[in-house]
């Protein structure tokens, strides 16, 4: 049930970000579920305005939601909107936290 909730909570999120109708790069099933294995095993640590490193992957932040959450210089696809959204706020909790140490 609980993930039944954090599915529809996304969708209507999604919905209601319009940085979200539109993205960069097509969808890859593979890195949505690695990121989300990422995202729960690893912290991310800020690189620069464009770039964070989770676990041992650079990730490219920039242009978030719309084309950010994409390994950095590599041609995969990205995550799903949900993914997108869900890996922004821990990126801003983990940014949070590495600040105030």
């Amino acid at each position: 049930m609980n993930n039944v909730l954090r599915i529809v909570k996304g969708w209507l999120r999604v919905l209601l970000t319009p940085g979200c109708w539109f993205q960069n790069k097509p969808y890859s099933s593979a890195w949505d579920r690695k990121l989300r294995e990422l995202l729960r095993d690893h912290d991310f640590t800020h690189i620069d305005q464009y770039t964070a490193q989770l676990g041992p992957y650079i990730i490219w932040i920039s242009n978030h939601p719309y084309a950010s959450m994409t390994l950095y210089q590599r041609g995969m696809g990205r995550p799903r909107r949900i993914t997108i959204l869900e890996a922004g706020d821990k990126f801003e909790q983990d940014l949070l936290k590495e600040l105030s140490i």
